[in-house]
């Protein structure tokens, strides 16, 4: 096939995405043109970049980086800053369309509530994952250019890891859009969300070195990513953060009171329910069930 053949093809393959998931489609492209997104790539490639080189926040001047160091860099700015985004670019997701009334013409369409909730997801989610797999790949970049290139494999599997994260608080943001009326409600109700996992359920069901209170740190959404993509970077089997984890690794007699590698804080056997695996179901868990949820109550709800 030549490539007029693959031009006539494009047209067609549009039209058919865009006759089978209008209202994803039309969220996505309208995404495409909206500024803020453009600037949450540029934020994300920008201070990804500047804290892989050392510009801000720069590890100990001991620390040598190596090939894993942007990927373990992008995970603490995807931790916190990606997930952050995911809540504000969906907490108006579905309030917003209750607010202004425009819902009630969208449920008009020959199209079920449950399928009016996933095409607004799913276009929200094509363009939160687009652009900052650009911003990501764009600061891989930078850091080939500089220094060398990261692992390719570990450097595929980390976008698609943090991919599945940022669409699990996207899952939650529509979730919770669905259940409230305002978007103001759901905001409140995201952030606390957010930073309670982030900062007060880690240690709250006993002394970190005992195997049940690890496993339920890792029953949340940012200590679950951790897990997965320090594995896939070749850290030793922890949830904090991977930087952290190598600087005491890689630094002879650097003491880090927020790390915890699972073997060193247990005796014996690591159990099953510590492995890495198991933390991808728990992340992909936390990203389809309360999506599930969200349509089964607003299927049976008055939306007035």
């Amino acid at each position: 096939m030549d490539r007029s053949d693959d031009t006539k093809l494009e047209p067609t393959r549009s039209r058919f995405v865009s006759s089978r998931l209008p209202l994803a489609s039309r969220q996505f492209r309208v995404k495409l043109q909206n500024p803020r997104y453009w600037l949450y790539c540029l934020f994300v490639f920008g201070f990804g970049t500047a804290r892989m080189n050392g510009l801000i926040f720069a590890q100990t001047s001991n620390y040598t980086p190596g090939p894993e160091h942007p990927i373990l860099v992008f995970q603490w700015v995807m931790g916190i800053i990606g997930g952050s985004a995911a809540i504000f670019l969906g907490y108006n997701i579905v309030a917003g369309d209750r607010a202004s009334g425009r819902i009630r013409l969208l449920l008009k369409l020959p199209y079920t509530r449950s399928r009016y909730i996933a095409e607004k997801f799913l276009g929200e989610a094509a363009a939160l994952v687009t652009f900052t797999t650009i911003a990501i790949l764009g600061g891989f970049a930078v850091w080939t250019v500089v220094n060398s290139r990261p692992p390719l494999l570990a450097s595929v599997v980390f976008l698609g890891f943090t991919a599945l994260y940022l669409l699990v608080w996207l899952s939650l943001s529509t979730a919770v859009s669905a259940v409230v009326k305002t978007g103001r409600r759901s905001v409140s109700v995201l952030v606390s969300l957010f930073f309670g996992m982030l900062f007060f359920w880690e240690g709250i069901m006993g002394p970190p070195i005992q195997a049940n209170a690890l496993f339920f740190d890792r029953l949340v959404p940012i200590r679950s990513y951790l897990a997965v993509t320090n594995w896939i970077a070749g850290l030793p089997n922890t949830h904090s953060w991977g930087t952290s984890v190598m600087e005491q690794l890689k630094v002879t007699n650097l003491f880090v009171t927020n790390v915890t590698i699972v073997p060193r804080v247990l005796d014996g056997a690591v159990p099953w329910y510590l492995s890495e695996w198991l933390s991808l179901v728990v992340l992909s868990l936390w990203g389809i069930v309360p999506l599930l949820i969200a349509c089964r109550w607003f299927n049976t709800t008055d939306i007035a």
